[in-house]
């Protein structure tokens, strides 16, 4: 059905006001160039310019680098990096799930995971039960005022919340409540001060409550660790693993709020730990997910904690990491659902 030479997968992201499509342009080459040498084509195609038959007006590589506009129709396979969850409610976005599955095309990462539906998953295995942190739906003050009696410190997270954003550290002291979000700390408040900035938030989305885990620390900054994996017809392998270093006085580890890149040789802890727990976590997620990436901590106590798990993985800085991850997701397309060897 396509003109071009070779099986086509199809990225499907959003619009861009001046480039034609949404997305870090160092995935899409990585991909590119990995499907090229796999014999196979990568288009890259704003969801909406997909037609009711999957007919897409898209962009493809040239192996000079440009992208040139092109057409498809009925791709073999469709790799979703759409980047919000707005845009996945669209009737668009919808069609062109149910066209591809419909046609028997295979569709990688069909959506964003919530972080109550992750912890509802991995709760289920006893040994990746151990290494999530505490975490309820907040529906009440009732219930924020007995988290504020039994713990020092607590987050409140966005159950949709993605790249750091949505997150609260609550910390209680003698002068009153310490109140951190990205957009800095608030001190003292009194519990009803709290509510009142958490109220009109609750009252639109999900939030959740979350037992602060104080990290591992590197020169006096918190660590973590961020884990690529790919589901291969032989199993969950581990594409690689980032560690990121918050950045003074931030919540999150993520280089966007000003984190840093450590070496494995900084963190002082066993990698392969971090790895098989995060194998073992991958192992329990349903099989349209084919691609995530993890958050995985050590305390001051060397026990890991599993933070969170992303159907839309960031792009990794470190470019060992982001090869491998591409070679990894063209051999799955290519020896799992293109059949081919």
């Amino acid at each position: 059905m396509n003109a071009f030479t070779g099986p086509v997968i199809a990225v499907l992201t959003g619009d861009h006001p001046e480039k034609g499509f949404s997305g870090d342009e160092r995935l899409y080459r990585a991909l590119a160039a990995e499907a090229r040498k796999q014999g196979a084509v990568l288009i890259v195609v704003p969801f909406s310019n997909v037609g009711s038959n999957l007919e897409m007006e898209g962009f493809v590589q040239e192996e000079e680098g440009n992208w040139t506009p092109c057409t498809a129709i009925l791709p073999d396979a469709v790799y979703n990096r759409v980047p919000t969850r707005r845009e996945e409610k669209t009737k668009t976005f919808l069609e062109t799930r149910q066209a591809a599955l419909r046609n028997g095309i295979p569709f990688l990462n069909e959506q964003f995971l919530t972080k109550l539906e992750i912890n509802t998953i991995l709760a289920q295995d006893a040994a990746v039960s151990e290494a999530l942190p505490r975490t309820e739906i907040l529906v009440s003050f009732e219930q924020f005022l007995n988290w504020l009696h039994d713990s020092r410190a607590f987050l409140i997270k966005l159950s949709s919340g993605s790249r750091g954003k949505g997150i609260y550290l609550i910390e209680k002291e003698e002068e009153g409540i310490r109140f951190t979000s990205r957009k800095g700390v608030l001190f003292p408040l009194t519990p009803d001060q709290c509510w009142t900035l958490l109220e009109p938030a609750l009252a639109k989305r999900t939030f959740l409550l979350q037992t602060f885990v104080p990290l591992r620390k590197n020169n006096g900054l918190p660590f973590d660790f961020r884990i690529l994996l790919h589901r291969l017809p032989s199993g969950w392998t581990c594409s690689g693993l980032g560690i990121r270093q918050a950045g003074k006085g931030r919540i999150t580890t993520h280089a966007l709020y000003g984190g840093s890149i450590l070496s494995p040789g900084e963190a002082g802890i066993d990698p392969d730990k971090v790895k098989q727990l995060a194998l073992r976590a991958a192992s329990l997620l349903p099989d349209s997910f084919a691609e995530v990436s993890m958050d995985i901590g050590c305390d001051q106590e060397g026990k890991l904690w599993l933070f969170d798990v992303n159907s839309k993985p960031m792009i990794f800085d470190e470019e060992p990491i982001r090869l491998t991850g591409a070679a990894n997701l063209i051999q799955l397309f290519r020896e799992k659902w293109l059949g081919q060897k």
